[in-house]
């Protein structure tokens, strides 16, 4: 059996996959943030949904809607959960593939707070 927090990032991760939007603002914490390290024009901290959502909307934009990620494991107890995930992308003609690790922390079933950390030299090449 399953962690509850473990489903719920799946359940995050299923509904980006789909666009589902909705599902993703039920399953976010109004004010949740988002950080991502590096160099490039996605680095930052998105706070709020909206932010949040035009952080999704730009990864989408900049790969032509070719962004895809694949959870290889997912983590959970009850204050945290982390993804392990690959990444693929095309863009400006060139392809992607990289790791990265999620962490989420989740309060009262909703996530609060996400640290992306990916494979940073290969994050920032693509992405810049």
């Amino acid at each position: 059996m399953t962690h509850p927090n473990a489903d719920l990032v799946q359940n995050t991760y299923d509904a980006f996959s789909r666009g589902d939007m909705d599902a993703l603002g039920e399953i976010f914490a109004k004010d949740i943030s988002f950080s991502i390290p590096g160099s490039t024009p996605l680095t930052g901290e998105y706070k709020g949904q909206e932010q949040v959502f035009g952080f999704f909307q730009q990864v989408m934009e900049l790969s032509g809607g070719t962004f895809k990620m694949q959870a290889h494991s997912i983590i959970a107890d009850d204050e945290h959960a982390v993804g392990l995930l690959a990444m693929t992308a095309e863009r400006n003609g060139k392809s992607a593939g990289y790791n990265s690790v999620h962490v989420f922390h989740v309060d009262d079933g909703k996530l609060t707070e996400v640290w992306e950390f990916p494979d940073q030299p290969a994050f920032d090449d693509f992405w810049s």
